[in-house]
């Protein structure tokens, strides 16, 4: 969570308080329920600002969350151990990957990237705004200071919404017991289940942005152009992309890209393996199955949802071979807050 988003709260509160004011009446039914969306909201805002500057007060920082992740220690600490016959956990899916509510810079997946928020307390759901209309402005913005002309009005409005969270659910079959045994379980859990559960938030996260419908188009004769083309069209609107989403074929093939003029050498400097060259001072995130590329403003597209995950191991079903099998269920969702936070490269179509 950040001060921009509880400032802009704060404002928005103000803004509907005193336009009844201004008009000598009290809050309509439908501005009351707004107006208490806000400072509900805000209220959550403010604590969740002082946790963490609570936790930043201890030494350390609240900041970026960690790639390596602490998913085992978390399973393990809430007893999942299948040899003593604790066979389900239940833990917050936010702490068990070890990320934070603010966007990391350098995190491999896109959702780790983006605000992150929490359930409702029933777990199931979640309370946010959305905005909606074309944004563009009516009358003149600039005017005399005691003029009696009407002021400049905006074609937006922002609506406070009751979204559901989505589960996410894998099921792992035929992993050998010895996997939980201590030194094994922690490689595994941090390495292949953990990415197992980034990538299908992270396929999820693209799939809301899709739906929601954000801006597109395809101007530029290559797709450098097109990506260039995409963030001049967000800046025209108030968004600033920082994150560029791709398949990893599309983003080794913008690494590879060779200059034209008879030098034929690559574009962008080579870099370490795994870390995408910088394409106008944005960060390239690979997401498998992304369709096609998206720009991403991620201060201005919305916040992704991380509630409670359940894990359970079934030593039963292949109790002859010595194996067991792992179902994980997770609730997370993708909150568009602006659609216009976000811009999809239609190559193609």
């Amino acid at each position: 969570m950040s001060m921009t988003k509880l400032a802009w709260l704060k404002s928005a509160a103000e803004q509907i308080y005193t336009t009844a004011r201004d008009e000598g009446r009290g809050l309509s039914a439908d501005e009351k329920v707004r107006f208490d969306g806000y400072i509900e909201q805000g209220r959550r805002e403010k604590e969740s600002i002082e946790f963490g500057r609570a936790i930043s007060s201890l030494g350390g920082s609240e900041g970026e969350g960690s790639p390596g992740g602490s998913l085992s220690t978390h399973l393990k600490s809430a007893g999942l151990d299948p040899r003593a016959g604790k066979l389900r956990v239940q833990v917050e899916l936010k702490a068990a990957l070890g990320v934070t509510a603010q966007p990391s810079t350098s995190s491999p997946y896109l959702y780790d990237r983006l605000p992150k928020g929490d359930a409702d307390e029933d777990g199931l759901g979640y309370s946010d705004f959305t905005i909606g209309g074309t944004g563009a402005v009516s009358g003149d913005i600039e005017r005399d200071p005691v003029g009696s002309a009407e002021k400049a009005t905006v074609d937006r409005t922002v609506t406070w919404v009751q979204g559901q969270m989505s589960q996410i659910a894998l099921i792992i079959n035929g992993l050998p017991t010895a996997v939980f045994e201590a030194s094994a379980f922690s490689a595994y859990a941090d390495g292949e289940l953990r990415w197992r559960i980034s990538r299908a938030i992270d396929e999820h996260v693209v799939a809301a942005i899709e739906a929601a419908n954000p801006p597109s188009g395809e101007e530029g004769e290559d797709l450098i152009a097109q990506i260039r083309n995409g963030i001049a069209a967000m800046r025209d609107v108030g968004s600033n992309a920082s994150i560029l989403v791709v398949d990893p074929a599309t983003g080794a093939s913008l690494d590879l890209t060779k200059s034209t003029g008879g030098s034929e050498e690559y574009l962008f400097p080579p870099r370490a393996t795994g870390s995408a060259s910088p394409l106008f001072n944005m960060g390239i995130v690979e997401v498998t199955g992304a369709t096609s590329p998206i720009l991403v403003d991620p201060e201005r597209l919305g916040a992704v949802r991380l509630g409670r995950a359940d894990f359970l191991v079934d030593p039963f079903t292949n109790f002859s071979t010595n194996l067991v099998n792992l179902r994980m269920e997770a609730l997370a969702s993708m909150h568009v807050r602006n659609p216009e936070g976000a811009y999809i490269i239609a190559t193609g179509s």
